[in-house]
């Protein structure tokens, strides 16, 4: 059986993931997130925290359908290697980032992976327009916003909801375990208060989103 796999990035849910969702058509499914050890792909300590309890949140949303998610700390094209020693990959899925140190490294690992055989299909899930898409009549960026929202708004179409019409069967996966990743301070917790304030997780966000436009959106 083929076996694909779905590489969370900056999109730690389920639903209305375009990758996870194209993904899902394979049938086996091995979720992977990766913790990049390289200086300027790391995060800020409040980042980890939330990303400490997001991850948390995502396990247990692919637990539901008897999915693993895998994770891994170091650099990321060194576990692509390794991943693909242990495991007949077909397919590689993922979200596409936009800061220009993620972008130089998946450009590494996309044209890495194709060297290899494997397929590699790559999603629109976090804007409505991609910066490459609009552009003014000499095919360069606006510099104005005004003039760059007025082109938006000419062809500005909501995507669908992707959602997946069924759950594939999980991958076996030697996981690295959350908590050694010490993502959460201990001596002082500055961060005891944080969950009063702050929801980590796909359910977090849509409870944010739903506030906004009941309460805010309208001004």
């Amino acid at each position: 059986m083929s076996i694909a796999v779905m590489w969370f990035r900056q999109d730690l849910r389920l639903e209305d993931n375009p990758a996870f969702t194209a993904a899902c058509d394979h049938h086996e499914l091995l979720p992977l997130y990766i913790y990049d050890t390289k200086k300027q792909l790391q995060v800020g300590a409040a980042q980890d925290w939330w990303l400490h309890h997001s991850l948390q949140a995502l396990s247990q949303s692919l637990n539901q359908h008897q999915l693993q998610l895998c994770l891994r700390k170091g650099d990321s094209l060194s576990i692509w290697q390794e991943l693909l020693q242990k495991h007949q990959i077909a397919a590689v899925y993922w979200n596409r980032c936009y800061e220009p140190a993620t972008i130089a490294r998946d450009k590494k690992i996309k044209s890495w992976l194709k060297e290899q055989g494997i397929q590699v299909i790559t999603s629109n899930g976090l804007l409505f327009n991609e910066p490459w898409t609009i552009t003014n009549q000499q095919g360069d960026y606006f510099k104005v916003f005004s003039a760059y929202w007025r082109h938006c708004m000419k062809g500005m179409q909501i995507p669908p909801v992707f959602q997946p019409k069924q759950f594939p069967h999980g991958v076996e996966c030697q996981s690295e375990s959350l908590i050694d990743w010490h993502l959460l301070p201990q001596y002082p917790n500055w961060a005891e208060a944080f969950h009063s304030y702050w929801q980590p997780g796909a359910m977090g966000a849509l409870c944010k989103l739903e506030h906004f436009i009941d309460a805010h959106l309208a001004h």
